[in-house]
């Protein structure tokens, strides 16, 4: 198996960090990054954020924070009508 493979079959859990992504594989740092680098150039992953708090994911990953606001609030609203606010 690639390392290739093994960055996609561990992304399919959730977005990584790089540093995540090396200590499960077993990768230095650098052979990592040159991985995850040639990946997003050939569209295999997407990176997301900057940084350190950046995460590498499989496209179509990422999350849709318009959709978690709203989620969030379409609870917030529930949760109002059931307590009796509205």
């Amino acid at each position: 198996m690639t390392n290739t493979d093994r960055i996609l079959t561990l992304l399919q859990d959730g977005p990584m960090s790089r540093g995540e992504i090396a200590r499960r594989l077993g990768l230095p740092g650098k052979k990592t990054q040159w991985e995850l680098m040639n990946m997003r150039n050939k569209g295999l992953i997407d990176l997301i954020g900057q940084g350190r708090f950046s995460r590498w994911c499989l496209p179509g990953q990422a999350p849709n924070q318009v959709a978690d606001l709203v989620a969030q609030h379409e609870q917030n609203v529930v949760t109002r009508y059931l307590s009796g606010a509205l």
